[in-house]
């Protein structure tokens, strides 16, 4: 629920004048990076509770993006895929994928989502600069479709920016510490930890991390 609301807190940060955190949730692609419970729990709460679609949400374990080749059959032929127990089989996609899903960078290009949630627990710093560029270029293709439309620059640089919450503790096994977040992203991305940073100077201003689990 922690992080739920945390990623509301982002929606908010990016969209002030919405009217429906809940709507634009439901419009928001995460990328889970990590299928433990955390991630499984958070997943779940924003799908039956806040009524996510399930196309909008994606979840890797440590072979890569969680798939099963079929739905549910009778019990005699169950499906098989990447997953490693029923949770995990909950979140999986329809589908193995076309590309080598280990590979975080390109299933970001892939999947292009707005949030990426890593609870992760043994990999520190899989979060590297070429990660949150990636995640940059997503909002930054979209920036480009809303400059098209005629959306004033302000609330194009306002709306369009990563989210990237780094939730495995201590912070030695964090994702991404948050001066390598802010710095690989110019400022930009919305951070969160699972363990509290101390502020810090980004290009002249105070950025202070929110802790964003319990």
């Amino acid at each position: 629920a922690v992080c739920v609301a945390a990623i509301l807190g982002a929606l908010r940060l990016r969209m002030p004048d919405t009217e429906s955190l809940v709507d634009e949730l439901r419009d928001t692609v995460v990328l889970f990076h990590g299928a433990g419970s955390a991630n499984l729990g958070t997943a779940s709460l924003m799908m039956c509770e806040a009524g996510v679609p399930a196309d909008n949400i994606y979840m890797t374990n440590s072979r890569g993006l969680l798939w099963r080749d079929r739905e549910d059959g009778d019990g005699e032929h169950p499906p098989e895929g990447n997953f490693r127990n029923d949770e995990q089989k909950r979140m999986a996609r329809l589908g193995k994928p076309t590309w080598e899903s280990t590979d975080l960078v390109e299933t970001i290009r892939r999947l292009k989502p707005d949030m990426l949630v890593g609870a992760v627990g043994g990999s520190p710093g899989c979060f590297s600069r070429a990660v949150v560029e990636a995640m940059m270029a997503v909002q930054e293709e979209r920036a480009a479709a809303g400059r098209l439309c005629g959306w004033r620059e302000q609330r194009i640089q306002q709306q369009f920016r990563p989210t990237i919450f780094a939730l495995s503790n201590p912070k030695t096994q964090a994702e991404i510490t948050a001066q390598d977040c802010y710095h690989f992203s110019r400022g930009r991305a919305i951070f969160g930890s699972g363990t509290r940073f101390a502020p810090l100077n980004v290009d002249s201003r105070m950025r202070r991390p929110g802790q964003v689990n319990n």
